[in-house]
């Protein structure tokens, strides 16, 4: 299976619906794994955090994605493949 992360169906105004969107895009690729989640623009929700931006909500997205990630809400057989042209944006646990 192969799911595109699109940041408009996932990003949510609403404290807390961008990371269960987050896990339920997740979900649905372990549900249908082997599976390829691809994130164009990887830079637009990983953007290297910094506290003072005034966007915790950012970070917080960026923390759960990473968790997503590394295992620590089990994934298996489900591969991420991001894109992006502005690489010096990304943050450095992302990469």
């Amino acid at each position: 299976s192969f799911v595109t992360l699109k940041l408009d169906e996932v990003i949510s105004k609403w404290v807390g619906e961008s990371e269960k969107n987050l896990t339920m895009l997740f979900e649905a690729a372990q549900r249908h794994a082997p599976a390829v989640i691809f994130v164009d623009e990887v830079d637009s929700i990983g953007k290297t955090r910094n506290n003072s931006d005034g966007q915790a909500w950012r970070e917080n997205v960026l923390n759960h994605l990473l968790q997503l990630i590394d295992g620590v809400i089990k994934t298996e057989r489900v591969y991420i493949i991001a894109a992006t042209n502005r690489s010096a944006l990304v943050d450095p646990a992302l990469k």
